[in-house]
């Protein structure tokens, strides 16, 4: 049986790999990046996914850095509208992670 492979990388390459590589991911990133600001609930009905698919996505991306509450997300938010929104600056980095060890470079769309 072959062994899995696993090359080391940069920490933002392998962070680039968790959050771009997952199809709920990059699909929830393209929502917000489309829509704005959302609530879990309307991410979720906008995708087509479960609450907790949803839930699970979130705390993932912004584990990752690349989404952030409004308000912040703790135990004070419980029952509160909690809006997600992208940190585009992480997300800009995380791709030119991704497309850099290929030679290429991302333009900062936040530079102009």
């Amino acid at each position: 049986m072959p062994r899995y492979v696993r090359p080391a990388h940069g920490p933002n390459l392998e962070a680039a790999i968790e959050v771009l590589g997952n199809r709920a991911r990059a699909a929830l990133l393209r929502f917000l990046r489309e829509h704005g600001p959302a609530t879990r609930g309307e991410i979720a009905e906008g995708l087509g996914m479960s609450p907790s698919t949803t839930y699970n996505q979130l705390k993932a991306l912004a584990a990752a850095g690349v989404i952030a509450s409004d308000p912040p997300v703790s135990a004070e938010t419980h029952g509160a509208r909690v809006k997600w929104s992208v940190i585009e600056p992480r997300l800009v980095d995380l791709l030119g992670a991704m497309v850099g060890q290929y030679g290429y470079v991302v333009a900062d769309a936040h530079e102009n």
